[in-house]
């Protein structure tokens, strides 16, 4: 239950106001689908430049004050940010890379636990 509410939370955070919340904004694990980034790869880095210019927009947005929203909201918005930046470059590697974990983790710079950790996490 705790899992479906960060679900729920997560997604509605990166998500426009009135969009539709379709089964590839979801993780894997939570879909059913087994770890094959061939698919995910390809839509996820077109999604993201999008989700960030979104968010960049909001950000200076509350920062001229022309929004509102608490410094939590904010801090809340840009740590699910962070994740969804880390899942679309490890996303865009392993499309790269053919899937090969070992290779996107030297890529990026980490370990492939801490690559597992991130893939797991997102």
């Amino acid at each position: 239950m705790r899992e479906l509410s960060n679900l729920i939370r997560r997604t509605a955070a990166i998500v426009k106001e009135g969009a539709i919340i379709t089964p590839d904004l979801l993780p894997d694990r939570i879909i059913g689908k087994t770890k094959s980034f061939s698919i995910a790869a390809s839509v996820e880095p077109v999604r993201f430049p999008d989700e960030w210019n979104d968010f960049s927009k909001k950000v200076m947005n509350i920062y001229n004050g022309s929004e509102q929203q608490s410094l939590d909201d904010v801090l809340s918005l840009m740590k699910t940010m962070e994740k969804r930046t880390a899942t679309a470059l490890i996303k865009k590697s392993l499309h790269e890379t053919a899937g090969n974990r070992k290779e996107t983790a030297q890529k990026l710079g980490v370990t492939t636990r801490k690559l597992r950790y991130y893939l797991n996490e997102t």
